[in-house]
């Protein structure tokens, strides 16, 4: 019997071809109780930590809260949870206060004083639990507010922005709003209270702000609220942080309302106001009122220059079914007026945030977002003639949408980090000039992919709602894009929800990717006997070794081996990782060996062997080219 051996090893490339494939997924595991209109969406960023798995520590990590109101470490608590790029946990951090509804943001704001020690923090708010939850990159609490622990009022189903909004106290601000119709205000938080020091208004009580006693610990020790706004109406929208009228001055724009769609037992109530506050102070700079019969505006505002004159405008939907786009106070009179103001009319209550990019490569900024009546909607706005046109509109759901869409261009390795893009929350995509892909989930459970010119590109069923929005990053370094984002199986209660990751064929443009490592192929037939290559009794034996983090996928890993007899016929044989005649083993640090073992039964005097590897993937989704 005679040994010879051919493999065919061909280049390795990522997974997709057009379409989302799923890499892997990490289902939640805790109690569901209620639902409020959002779920938390996923933040990445590389925060350093490492704990388990053997992917390369410039990998990134995923931080996301749940619905869960009681989580699986511990009863009566849900969890914040960091995961790693392969799906496995790092870390899980009690929230001490029920669900972790509220969308993380990741910013440097705690060390050297205020001013940020380049280590990334990551921040949080709870409802029904009652806090804004600081924690450092390994899930250990910075500050609370307030320190309650327990069940309680459902606060702060809005999600926080991070930015240096106060040039007279050092470092980052935290903003977040009240979602509780008894306690509706704006908070301005200091984001590093380490000098211990009461930085904001001193003299808070009750009559200033009626759920002020239930804010447990002492101010400038415990947290340090810098400033409040009370509200009309209570928020489930997140702050936008910028500067909307070119005073130099950042502004919070934020909008009120919010009424149930699912049950919740929270405390929501009619608002419907766009409300700009000045980011020092805290004072209203203006206001405009949006209609409809429960006026609402639980969507969160996008900013940018989107005609390039160096201020900012404002986009934000309302219940009304109309997107507002605000030039801003040009004329700083205290008020929007009529010229400095467009709308356009879309229909149903408006729940989506807007997301605003170049979408269709042409230089220019759109605005795309989700309405009421399930489409997917893509506007240019022109503040010089004071006019809106919608440049398409592709219908994707029979039910409102929820998700807000997140974008991406080629090239781009972290494009959009987390819930609004980027911690101050303002949903600006900057690159121009490539046509962009827009990522938004539906309430039937539906993640789709849709590019510049409103074409479905791919969808993928992951549940039974999403009302979570994405993150978008080569969370892995294998030189391509994943999508990040949680849904839900049961919209009303129960549950578990699951964060997906789904690998895409766009690429991220870094310059040196982590893929499936060196592969190296050898024979290891038997040593010659009697003047013979081998002998009868002995197997034949062929071995793969490939140097990789990402171990292989043994089910998904295909060989065809082929037996020459001596008279000139053959026989082929098709496996996979998971027969008998292959087997998978460690041979040193991140370097895995596969031996392709041939039995005697299968093997006659003189004949000759080919094994040829059809493809090999790993369970991280790295393959050879089938």
């Amino acid at each position: 019997m005679f040994c010879r051996i051919l493999l065919t090893l061909l280049v390795l490339f990522a997974l997709c071809g057009g379409e989302l494939t799923v890499k892997w997924y990490f289902p939640f595991d805790g109690v569901y109780a209620d639902r409020m209109l959002f779920g938390s969406s996923p933040a990445v960023a590389d925060l350093g930590v490492n704990s388990v798995g053997g992917e390369p520590d410039n990998c990134l990590e995923i931080v996301v809260g749940s619905d869960e109101v009681d989580s699986p470490y511990e009863p009566y608590y849900g969890a914040w949870r960091c995961i790693d790029a392969t799906g496995s946990l790092e870390w899980y951090l009690l929230t001490l206060t029920d669900e972790a509804r509220s969308s993380p943001a990741i910013d440097d704001f705690w060390g050297n004083d205020g001013l940020g020690d380049s280590i990334p923090d990551i921040v949080g708010g709870t409802t029904s639990g009652w806090s804004v939850e600081a924690f450092s990159r390994d899930g250990h609490f910075l500050w609370r507010f307030g320190e309650v622990t327990g069940s309680g009022a459902y606060l702060w189903h809005s999600s926080p922005a991070v930015a240096d909004i106060d040039p007279f106290v050092p470092g980052k601000e935290i903003v977040i709003g009240n979602s509780n119709a008894d306690c509706a205000a704006v908070f301005c938080l200091e984001g590093d209270i380490s000098d211990g020091t009461d930085d904001g208004y001193t003299g808070y009580n009750w009559a200033t702000h009626s759920c002020w006693d239930t804010y447990i610990g002492a101010d400038g020790t415990d947290w340090d609220v810098l400033w409040f706004f009370n509200t009309v109406g209570p928020i489930v929208s997140t702050p936008a942080l910028a500067n909307v009228d070119a005073d130099g001055v950042i502004e919070v724009i934020v909008g009120t309302g919010w009424i149930d769609v699912m049950p919740s037992g929270a405390s929501p109530g009619p608002g419907g106001e766009i409300l700009c506050l000045n980011g020092v102070t805290g004072d209203i700079e203006w206001s405009i009122i949006t209609g409809g019969s429960q006026p609402q505006v639980p969507g969160s505002p996008a900013v940018a220059d989107v005609d390039g004159d160096g201020d900012n405008e404002i986009f934000i939907g309302a219940a009304d079914g109309y997107l507002y786009c605000i030039d801003g106070d040009e004329n700083h009179s205290g008020a929007i007026d009529p010229g400095e103001i467009s709308t356009v009319l879309l229909g149903g209550v408006i729940y989506s945030s807007p997301a605003v990019g170049d979408v269709d490569g042409d230089g220019n900024y759109e605005v795309v977002l989700g309405d009421g009546e399930g489409y997917l909607d893509c506007i240019r706005y022109f503040p010089r003639g004071d006019s809106v046109h919608i440049l398409w509109r592709r219908r994707i759901s029979s039910q409102p949408i929820f998700s807000s869409p997140a974008l991406c261009a080629p090239g781009d390795s972290i494009p959009w980090a987390m819930f609004r893009q980027n911690p101050r929350r303002t949903g600006f995509y900057s690159p121009t000039g490539d046509s962009e892909f827009i990522f938004i989930g539906t309430r039937e459970g539906y993640l789709f992919c849709v590019d510049g010119a409103g074409t479905v590109v791919d969808s993928l069923k992951l549940g039974e709602s999403i009302v979570t929005s994405p993150a978008i990053a080569d969370i892995d370094r294998d030189c391509f894009l994943e999508v990040l984002i949680v849904s839900a199986t049961m919209e009303s209660s129960n549950g578990p929800d699951t964060l997906w990751c789904l690998g895409t064929d766009i690429p991220s443009g870094l310059a040196e990717c982590d893929t499936c490592g060196e592969i190296t192929v050898s024979a290891e037939c038997p040593v010659p006997c009697f003047g013979r290559s081998s002998c009868r009794g002995q197997v034949v034996e062929f071995s793969i070794e490939f140097d990789t983090w990402d171990p292989p996928d043994t089910s998904h890993t295909f060989f065809t081996a082929v037996i020459f007899h001596p008279d000139g016929s053959a026989d082929t044989l098709g496996f996979d990782g998971d027969s008998s005649f292959v087997s998978f083993e460690p041979v040193g640090p991140g370097a895995v060996r596969c031996v392709v073992s041939l039995p005697e039964s299968l093997l006659s005097d003189g004949d000759s062997v080919v094994v040829t590897l059809d493809s090999l993937r790993s369970q991280n989704g790295c393959i050879t080219v089938p």
